[in-house]
């Protein structure tokens, strides 16, 4: 039987990636490959969209997103940040939808790793012993 803990870090995982993978997906089937958008960008006009559609580009020009997916990725796992490892994760699965799924696909699966991995706690003197050091060097 799984706890409410694991339920709830299931349900935020998944709230994770499915809205990295809505913002990805909106961003690439109404901003990226719409002909009329591309036309009406590629003439010269400086609005929002295109400035974010300039962006979104540049995210998997060169396999940005999924270096940088794989990047956190390996980092959150060597040293276990979870912050990092979501980081990785939102990008690794938006990188999914975004062209580059040869280098966010292994992210994703790192970042993963890092979030289930049970979490290092730092080693605590024992208070007695620390106690004892302290009279024997007063003595």
């Amino acid at each position: 039987m799984t706890t409410w803990r694991h339920r709830r870090a299931w349900l935020v995982t998944c709230f994770t990636c499915a809205m990295a993978l809505a913002l990805a997906a909106g961003a690439r089937y109404w901003l990226i490959e719409p002909a009329n958008v591309s036309a009406h960008c590629d003439a010269g006009a400086a609005d929002a969209s295109c400035v974010v559609r300039a962006w979104a580009i540049q995210l998997f020009v060169h396999q940005r997103i999924g270096w940088f997916a794989l990047g956190a990725g390996l980092m959150a796992r060597v040293t276990r940040w979870r912050s990092l490892a979501w980081v990785a994760l939102f990008a690794a699965c938006a990188g999914l939808v975004l062209y580059t799924a040869e280098l966010c696909a292994p992210a994703a699966l790192l970042a993963l790793l890092a979030l289930v991995a049970p979490v290092r706690k730092p080693d605590t003197a024992d208070p007695a012993s620390t106690n004892n050091s302290v009279q024997n060097t007063s003595a």
